[in-house]
């Protein structure tokens, strides 16, 4: 593998089976029979995947970053300096 750590090399062997029996299915059912089954898995997979997707987009929102006001006196300007 091109990976280094056992976490790693598992992600990418489960990849590589993962590949490995997708084209076992293709060659056994056929492409065509192999997409229509998988069309058929899709609200399956979808009812699944949903709510973790909407779980992860909320952990990862960013709340947003509040900007000071700005008044026209020196003293907020020189607040405002960059270092």
């Amino acid at each position: 593998t091109l990976m280094k750590g056992k976490q790693h090399v598992l992600s990418e062997v489960n990849l590589m089976m993962t590949c490995y029996n997708l084209r076992r299915l293709m060659s056994i059912l056929g492409p065509k029979e192999l997409k229509n089954r998988l069309k058929e898995l899709r609200p399956m997979i979808s009812a699944i995947l949903r709510p973790i997707l909407d779980l992860v987009s909320q952990l990862l929102t960013i709340p947003r970053l509040q900007t000071p006001e700005l008044r026209n006196d020196k003293t907020s300007f020189n607040r405002l300096k960059l270092s």
